[in-house]
């Protein structure tokens, strides 16, 4: 009994079609190039490509709002009975748009917020205006 096998494609089902002697590779679905977004998909991208549009109302003086360069990180902060409430919003030009809303009762709190907060090592101008501003923002409400 021979332990040599031979396996005998059909033509099209080899990864390699050969033809005229010559071996062409086949390409598969998942290799061509990706087809182009339909009309919902491409405004919805669109959309997200858009900075966010903060709903507080221009006339409030003790509302602050910072945000990087780039306005994909926003920091709005607004004097609440108790404190103050801090709310980040973080939107890509793709994926998900993440919004943390935080109420803070006291400064002491606020900076063991601030200390742990990413921005610190990204941003270090937005981190100082942020801890800036909600300082004054508590003193206002407080």
């Amino acid at each position: 009994m021979s332990s040599d096998k031979q396996y005998r494609y059909k033509r099209g089902l080899a990864p390699f079609d050969v033809q005229d002697g010559s071996a062409h590779r086949r390409l598969d679905l998942i290799e061509e190039p990706a087809r182009p977004l339909g009309d919902k998909s491409a405004a919805l991208m669109a959309r997200r490509r858009r900075p966010a549009t903060m709903n507080i109302a221009p006339a409030s003086q003790s509302v602050r709002v910072v945000s990087s360069a780039d306005a994909t990180l926003t920091f709005s902060m607004r004097p609440a009975a108790g404190g103050m409430l801090v709310e980040r919003t973080h939107c890509r030009s793709y994926g998900p748009r993440i919004v943390l809303q935080m109420l803070f009762d006291s400064p002491a709190r606020f900076d063991r917020w601030c200390a742990s907060e990413p921005v610190r090592f990204d941003d270090p101008m937005l981190f100082d205006q942020l801890c800036r501003h909600g300082h004054e923002v508590l003193c206002i409400g407080g």
